[in-house]
């Protein structure tokens, strides 16, 4: 059974559709080469070479993993990814409002330039 995006947005609260639509258009801006791979998991990958970023869809936010580049963090809102979980990706940032996908989006331009 496959999912659509817009799915995934009808989970999340209102506050949030929004939010979830811009981070997409926003990620598929970086580059012409960005596949998205939708899951019935609440989850949306975007890769080139590999998944540079994945996205859990929850209810009142939207949490971010991506490949940790040593960008500063002034705000201490990325989170370790601790790799006893055995996941790819080594950083998680929660979005929740327009401010703080401002603040994520240098962190998932990195983990995209990586790719």
């Amino acid at each position: 059974m496959t999912v659509s995006f817009e799915e995934h947005v009808s989970y999340t609260d209102p506050t949030i559709k929004p939010i979830l639509r811009e981070l997409r258009q926003r990620i598929l801006a970086l580059g012409p080469d960005i596949r998205e791979n939708v899951t019935k998991q609440q989850r949306v990958a975007y890769s080139v070479n590999r998944i540079f970023v994945e996205v859990k869809v929850q209810k009142k936010r939207v949490l971010v993993r991506f490949f940790g580049r040593g960008l500063p963090d002034p705000k201490n809102r990325v989170t370790n990814i601790p790799q006893t979980h055995g996941w790819t990706h080594n950083k998680e940032i929660a979005i929740a409002n327009s401010d703080s996908l401002e603040y994520a989006m240098p962190f998932i331009k990195a983990s995209y330039h990586s790719s």
